[in-house]
């Protein structure tokens, strides 16, 4: 599923602040990764650079809009850890 997406949405349920692990095969299958904000404590990723965070909803549809626009800008970042 993830092969065929160019973006693809980590959100998490109230109670779950942690970086998921599927957010890793996402990112290593060169899509473009956005999720709400998340704890990166310990994990070595750059918010920006190598995924997207958004600061709630109405942030995450305008970067998906903006993304889905500008393709060089999101296969920068989705490219950056393959």
């Amino acid at each position: 599923m993830y092969i065929d997406s160019k973006i693809c949405l980590n959100i998490n349920i109230e109670k779950h602040h942690s970086f998921n692990t599927r957010n890793f095969d996402i990112m290593i299958l060169g899509r473009l990764l956005i999720t709400d904000e998340e704890d990166l404590t310990g994990i070595d990723v750059i918010p920006g650079e190598e995924l997207v965070m958004s600061k709630g909803i109405e942030d995450m549809i305008e970067r998906i809009g903006k993304y889905l626009r500008y393709d060089e800008e999101r296969v920068k970042i989705a490219k950056k850890l393959v």
